[in-house]
């Protein structure tokens, strides 16, 4: 059984809520000018959040290959948890640009990106 994807639920959510927004936008009486003026606009944006809504749950791919990396390993957590401790320690001591620079090359090292 496929898992569905959070943009499919998310994607129906909207629709719902669009639909029952542009279904309470009749509710809305007539402008005294003659022109459907007061609802148009309520309705228009009901109807463009039920069309993007409608294309983020149908175009949404798959769950099976998010393309997110896997979870990282708890020493991957505790290191990054020691670097957050050491972090504090150095803007004390060598002020926040030093400091950042170089724990964000630390993170960068430790997640094995460039």
């Amino acid at each position: 059984m496929p898992k569905f994807g959070a943009n499919l639920i998310s994607g129906a959510a909207l629709a719902a809520l669009g639909l029952v927004a542009f279904v309470l936008s009749f509710r809305i009486g007539n402008s005294q000018w003659g022109a459907e003026s007061a609802r148009m606009f309520p309705q228009i944006v009901a109807a463009v959040l039920l069309l993007l809504s409608a294309r983020l749950a149908f175009l949404s791919a798959p769950e099976e290959d998010n393309g997110l990396p896997e979870k990282p390993e708890l020493s991957q957590i505790l290191q990054l948890f020691v670097l957050g401790v050491c972090y504090i320690f150095l803007i004390g001591k060598f002020g926040f640009l030093i400091a950042t620079f170089f724990s964000t090359a630390v993170v960068f090292r430790l997640f094995g990106l460039r």
